[in-house]
């Protein structure tokens, strides 16, 4: 088994208050309406693998934004050898 996103938890990221996300056995898509923020929980996945993130996505009247995740499998080393959590402070 490859490496696979069991948890997500974003706080202050862009539009996001706070979202915990736990992501269950056989998850294939994320679907949803416009506007229902998919596109802020795809761009808090390469943040977690060590990216270089923009101030200017830390939520309006927040001063930090933290993105971590729990991934399970055998194939965790292949992620990144950093530690899978992400802060960014104004």
């Amino acid at each position: 088994m490859s490496a696979v996103l069991t948890l997500l938890r974003i706080k202050n990221l862009a539009l996001v208050e706070q979202l915990e996300w736990q992501v269950q056995p056989g998850f294939i898509a994320i679907t949803g309406e416009t506007g229902a923020e998919k596109s802020i929980i795809i761009a808090a996945l390469p943040l977690l693998l060590g990216e270089r993130a923009d101030k200017s996505l830390i939520r309006t009247g927040a001063d930090l934004c933290t993105v971590e995740a729990v991934f399970s499998g055998n194939d965790l080393q292949k992620l990144n050898p950093q530690p899978a959590f992400a802060t960014m402070v104004t």
